[in-house]
């Protein structure tokens, strides 16, 4: 987990190079999320206050900071805890994966605590909601949804949720 004062250091250099927006890329349990205190025990994770305090830092230098949270692939740092374990797609010899199951309504919930407990640290009014790279999108449990309906429109429709929650 990178230290403020080093994200203070790449937010002066993307100041120098004339760059207005600095994305905050976060994929695993880094940061201290509100109301998910109980999963970050013994965690280094990055607080409210760090946040806040890099945010202005950002903004005296014209710099957006924009919250990068993964909601679908790469959620293994989730995943990996039995409260969560049940949300990923797990693959037909049984391996749990990286991926959420978007047809499980638990997979909305958890973004919806995640997003819930990050938000309030940011100003920007942009966030990449990290939707990129669901390998196991049509095995296991959604094999049979993206078989009858297409995985483009299984991942859109679980892409619209996750929209909707930005609102």
């Amino acid at each position: 987990v990178p230290k403020l004062s080093y994200l203070k250091t790449l937010a002066d250099q993307l100041a120098d190079l004339r760059y207005n927006q600095f994305q905050l890329y976060i994929e695993s349990r880094v940061y201290a999320y509100k109301g998910l205190e109980e999963y970050l025990v013994g965690q280094d994770v990055l607080t409210c206050e760090e946040i806040q305090e890099l945010d202005e830092y950002c903004k005296e230098r014209f710099i957006d900071l924009v919250p990068n949270q993964n909601s679908l692939g790469h959620m293994q740092p989730w995943l990996c805890l039995p409260d969560f374990a049940p949300l990923g797609i797990t693959r037909e010899d049984g391996a749990k994966t990286t991926t959420m199951d978007p047809l499980n309504p638990g997979s909305i919930a958890l973004v919806e605590r995640i997003y819930n407990g990050m938000m309030d640290a940011y100003s920007s009014k942009l966030m990449n909601i990290g939707m990129d790279e669901p390998f196991e999108l049509g095995m296991g449990q959604t094999k049979e949804a993206c078989e009858k309906y297409g995985v483009g429109t299984v991942y859109t429709d679980y892409l619209n949720k996750v929209i909707a929650l930005t609102k």
